[in-house]
Formats: C-alpha cells, structure tokens, sequence
C-alpha cells in the first residue's frame, strides 16, 4: 500500500485522502505538502520510485497460447509447465489463486493422484528463475502464504 501511495506521488495521481498513510508520510517527514500537491522530500525514495516505475512490466496473452512479456514472444523460451502456471497467472492478474488451482493446472492428467507443495514451490521458482534471466523482476509472482500465487504488475 505504501508504495502504491509513493509511486501515485510520483506520477502525479489522485491518492485517497482518507487513507492514513499520507499523515504517517507527512509524520515521518517523507512527504510534505506545498502549493495544493505533495512532494517527496526523501530523494532517495523518489529515485527508487522512480526506477520501479521503469521497470513495469506488461504481460498479454496472444491467439489464446503464446506469451508476450513487454512486446516480446517467450513461449519457446519457457517450458510446458511454465507456460501452463504462466498463462494461468497472467489470465488471473494481480488475483491470488490457489495451490490446488495450479496444481490441477500444471498436473492435470495426475491431479487425482495428488501433488506434492514442493513441486508446486519448485515450479513457481523455476519460473522466478526464467523470469529473471529474462531482465523481469522475480517479484512480479507473489506468494500468499498457505493459500497460493499469483501475479502483480508493478
């Protein structure tokens, strides 16, 4: 939420006032308000800000199988597994969806024999691992502890 609020300032967006983060900003000496806007004192903050709002990335979903990240084709550079998991959570952005949703995704065929949470963890990192290879930020797959995955563009 915090960062939500930073990266609003910076690109200048309406933020609700009603939220008591703006006060606690205002409190720590974050932010301060001049001329009917806020503006970051912190200079560090606002670099970081600003470096997260470079590095947003784009997911789509292209002839309903192909996977574009930022303009660019990765289907061939991601496994079967991957890309089921991927479409998936890119089709269910910024949702959390379950380990047994993703399971029954990954492992269809055998999603009556049962799945281990390991292997779940194991593909959701080996896509982590591909993703960052590819330049994107790890953290665009969020985990929801003991409920499951899923994904966020910044």
């Amino acid at each position: 939420m915090e960062q939500q609020t930073i990266l609003k300032l910076i690109k200048k967006e309406s933020i609700d006032l009603n939220a008591n983060i703006i006060e606690y900003f205002i409190k720590i000496g974050l932010v301060y308000f001049e001329k009917g806007e806020y503006i970051i004192k912190v200079k560090l903050i606002e670099n970081y800000a600003s470096s997260l709002l470079h590095q947003q990335v784009s997911f789509s979903i292209k002839n309903h199988r192909e996977i574009i990240i930022n303009g660019i084709n990765i289907t061939a550079l991601i496994s079967r597994s991957q890309r089921k998991l991927l479409y998936e959570l890119i089709k269910n952005k910024d949702k959390t969806l379950t380990r047994t949703q993703l399971a029954c995704i990954v492992w269809k065929d055998s999603s009556q024999l049962g799945y281990s949470d390991w292997a779940l963890d194991m593909a959701i990192n080996r896509l982590r691992i591909k993703l960052r290879l590819l330049g994107i930020s790890s953290k665009v797959i969020y985990t929801k502890k003991n409920v499951g995955y899923g994904l966020k563009c910044i």
